[in-house]
This record gives C-alpha cells, structure tokens and sequence, in this order.
C-alpha cells in the first residue's frame, strides 16, 4: 500500500498554508483561523538543509514512522506526528512555516458540524475535540465519554449532505473503540437513521477506522454510537461530501 506522501508524484501535496502569527488562509476552506495549537510536543525530527523543497521533505516524511505532517522553515524541515486537517496560527515564535499534511481533506465538512455526545469524561474532553482538526497525543486532544453504555457522539452539519466517506482517527493510548455504528440521516433520533457501517471488535490503537459509501448516503446527522460498555473515544473524524 502506497504511502500518504507517495501519493505526491501524482497529487502533490495539500498545503495547510503560509503560517504567520496573525492569520492562517487554508488553501482549500478560504477561511482565516486564529486559534493557536501546540505544535512543539509533536516533534519528531528536525533536519538542517541548505535549500529544503517541499518534494525532499516529503520523502523525509514518508520514511519516517507516525509522520503525518511536516513544515518549512528557513533551513529546517520540521517532521511531526500530528494530523493536522484544519490550517490555524501558530504564535508569534513560529511565524514564518511553510506546513504541509497528508491527513486534511478538500472535501471534510466535520469542521461546519455542530456536535454533541451522550456525556463526556472531563470538561478538558469534549465533543468538539474530535472536529478540531489537530491530534498530536494525549487522550486530552479527543473526545473521550464516561464509562458507561449506549455512548454515542454526533455530528450536526446544520445542512443535508452528499456523504460519500466517514473516517476515524482512534487514540494512541487507549483501545476504547469498539462495536462502533455509524449512522447518516437527517433525524435527530439516532435509532432512525440508517446504519451505514459497524467495526466489529476492538479497533487498533492510531487506526483509521473508515467506511466509503457507495453510492452517497445524503444526511445532515452523522453518528457514531458504542455498543459495547465502557470508555468511548473519538480522537479525529473526517466527514467527506461526495463531489
């Protein structure tokens, strides 16, 4: 299977953005951001080069393990194991990356949702973790539930869309993904909106869980619900509309 960065001899790469101190332009969503994410703990690698191109640094990344992201800066090419799906400023001590990812999408619309979950575990792990669009480590950086049964996380894209994949990023600490549904529909009874897909068991520690639909499954709620008993967590999701 080839590798996300292989892709780049046929796709290139999408281009979180020109990363200031002020504002960050996402190339594909045309939406400033200002919020401020902590990149530094991320760090994998940092390698001095003469001239740093956009293609070296990819290879540098595609060869290194949890590699997801990476950034340009003056003579460095920064590696992280972050998965980066949302441009946003950095502070004013990294203002002038170049910052490129293998895990955004032009097609996400998880970031337009308004969500909501049967409870959360700790103010620190709420709904809204999971459409942040930064996942670096820590189980701080998801959406986490109780310890309890029937938990379930939902995403309110506030319009109908076209779905045509749903995927899901799960903790690198904590194997609590299990006997997962996803349903899409346009109910706000979870029951009534159609199953689309179920991971059966437990899923992998820093695992994408994923479904194509095909053809679209149109909706304006996208659930996921644990039927097992226990912790629920959901450290990143991408919802992509259909073309």
């Amino acid at each position: 299977m080839l590798s996300p960065w292989t892709c780049l001899l046929t796709l290139f790469l999408f281009q979180i953005g020109t990363i200031s101190s002020t504002v960050v332009m996402d190339s594909f969503f045309k939406k400033p951001f200002q919020i401020s994410w902590p990149i530094s703990p991320c760090l994998l690698q940092s390698t001095y080069l003469a001239n740093p191109t956009v293609f070296y640094c990819s290879m540098l990344c595609s060869g290194k393990s949890q590699c997801e992201f990476f950034c340009i800066d003056d003579h460095q090419c920064e590696l992280y194991k972050a998965l980066i799906s949302i441009a946003r400023s950095l502070p004013a001590s990294n203002s002038s990356k170049n910052c490129y990812t293998s895990w955004g999408h032009p097609r996400d619309v998880a970031h337009l949702a308004v969500v909501d979950a049967a409870d959360y575990y700790s103010p620190v792990t709420r709904p809204p973790n999971a459409i942040a669009g930064f996942f670096c480590r820590g189980y701080a950086q998801c959406y986490v539930s109780k310890h309890n049964t029937n938990r379930w996380w939902r995403a309110d894209l506030k319009d109908i869309y076209p779905i045509s994949r749903i995927q899901v990023r799960t903790s690198r600490e904590y194997n609590f993904f299990k006997d997962v549904e996803f349903r899409v529909g346009n109910s706000t009874t979870l029951s009534s909106n159609p199953v689309v897909f179920e991971n059966p068991g437990q899923a992998p520690l820093d695992h994408v869980v994923g479904v194509n639909l095909d053809p679209p499954v149109s909706g304006r709620y996208v659930t996921l619900q644990s039927k097992s008993t226990g912790y629920f967590f959901v450290c990143d999701i991408q919802i992509i509309r259909a073309q």
